[in-house]
């Protein structure tokens, strides 16, 4: 089997909440360096990282249960909620709220993972527990 990747560049903190699933070829960037390398050119190695004009450092925090398709990015500073679906190619710059399904570059929010959820939900032990993640929230 080949390998799978996932990229995490976590210079600005990461959080990733109990249950999350991510896929492969994922990026999950804390930072990002693109505006800061065209200012300061060679002498980019010169200035540390937080004087940096430019140099965008922020924390990424993933909620519990939070699915993450393969070859979705995830930039600095989002917050994803709890029960979050992010599809696969995704590219997330904003915060997304609980229950939202995403999609898209950028990502939308096209759902909810609550109302996709309801058909696995017949049978009286799944509920119980789907309800008891509810009530860990």
């Amino acid at each position: 089997m080949k390998s799978q990747k996932v990229t995490f560049f976590v210079t600005g903190g990461l959080v990733i909440g109990e249950g999350c699933q991510i896929a492969a070829w994922n990026g999950l960037y804390t930072h990002s360096s693109h505006i800061a390398i065209r200012i300061y050119g060679s002498h980019y190695q010169e200035v540390p990282e937080s004087q940096k004009v430019g140099f965008k450092i922020g924390q990424i925090k993933l909620g519990k249960y939070v699915f993450v398709g393969a070859g979705a990015m995830i930039f600095p500073g989002v917050t994803i909620g709890d029960g979050v679906f992010i599809q696969a190619g995704s590219i997330v710059s904003k915060n997304i709220d609980e229950f939202a399904i995403v999609s898209g570059k950028p990502a939308k929010v096209i759902g909810d993972t609550r109302k996709l959820d309801k058909q696995y939900l017949e049978d009286p032990t799944i509920k119980s527990w789907y309800e008891e993640f509810f009530s860990l929230l």
